[in-house]
């Protein structure tokens, strides 16, 4: 253990939590404090150097310790290095994307755990969680069935773990199956327009059409208007990406300043996905989008076709007119 000091932070509240649940698991005596209730730097640093009548290890976890009044007590005790003897561990869990000075000053002295939210396009990473998950509780599953997890249940990590939890109950000792997880999952949503939108820009075929036919399903003939807002957003972000690029030179630092992201977000969603297209075949597909915009606001037939045309057009790289 790397000092006296852990720090939780991010906006995934499953992991923050799990940092608790990780405490209760030393063997160590635990006292929660939550600042929400007023907490005070001074009532934290009091907690730490009280010593208990059996002298027993402790950890003093500080949930929201973003909101922890004051800071001065706090970190003239962490820049002492905390209790002497190493008999009380400071646990922060900071319910924030970033750090307040004083937590990460304390970071420092130990250790920072980024408890950071996954996207829904990070699918190999929630796959991933789902296979560890699994294996902490000791079930089995057939090697599709994670991905189907994910796609069924999206991005939300208590969730997932809970369906992994009934699924155990549900098949014992034998290996989950696809058929398995069908019984006991209910999907939030099956897809979301953007979803099948960015597959498309990302000359997915296969997955675009298979988002696609989710997302009709699911919303109907009012899919064809949402997925052509959604194509007209992501263009429009694509071509300014594109143009810095290919003809100011930017970084991904200046394309996300200019879009208004976080860098990697920005080299994910916008300039990775614009490499694979030519600035004259972007031009081309907001064309065929305009004419999507006006098909799927008139009262032409078939909305659905003229959608899903759009979509594997931009998908195979050959700007097409829908109507």
């Amino acid at each position: 253990m790397n000092g006296p000091f852990i720090v939780a932070y991010g906006d995934e509240p499953f992991l923050l939590d799990s940092r608790k649940d990780w405490a209760r698991s030393q063997k160590r005596s635990v006292t929660m404090l939550d600042a929400l209730d007023g907490l005070s730097d001074e009532d934290v640093v009091s907690t730490c150097v009280t010593p208990t009548l059996d002298d027993a290890k402790r950890i003093v976890v500080v949930d929201n310790a973003q909101k922890v009044k004051g800071e001065s007590a706090l970190k003239e005790y962490v820049e002492s290095g905390g209790v002497s003897d190493g008999s009380v561990l400071l646990l922060a869990i900071v319910r924030s994307a970033t750090l307040p000075s004083v937590w990460k000053l304390a970071g420092q002295s130990g250790r920072v755990h980024h408890c950071k939210k996954l996207a829904p396009w990070e699918d190999e990473k929630l796959v991933k969680f789902v296979r560890a998950e699994a294996g902490k509780i000791g079930l089995r599953m057939e090697d599709n069935v994670p991905f189907l997890l994910v796609q069924q249940v999206g991005p939300e990590l208590h969730r997932l773990v809970m369906e992994i939890r009934k699924m155990l109950l549900l098949v014992g000792g034998r290996k989950a199956s696809k058929k398995d997880l069908l019984e006991i999952v209910a999907p939030a949503v099956p897809a979301e327009p953007y979803q099948a939108v960015e597959a498309a820009f990302r000359k997915e075929i296969k997955k675009t059409l298979r988002l696609s036919a989710l997302v009709y399903e699911y919303l109907g003939e009012k899919a064809s208007f949402l997925l052509s807002n959604a194509l007209m957003r992501l263009i429009e972000k694509l071509l300014v990406t594109k143009h810095l690029v290919t003809k100011k030179g930017a970084t991904v630092e200046v394309v996300a300043k200019r879009l208004g992201v976080h860098p990697y977000r920005c080299k994910l969603a916008y300039v990775d996905v614009a490499a694979r297209h030519s600035l004259d075949d972007l031009v081309g597909h907001m064309k065929t989008l305009c004419r999507l915009d006006e098909t799927v606001k008139g009262s032409a037939r078939s909305k659905r076709t003229h959608g899903e045309l759009a979509l594997l057009s931009i998908a195979r790289g050959i700007p097409v007119c829908t109507s």
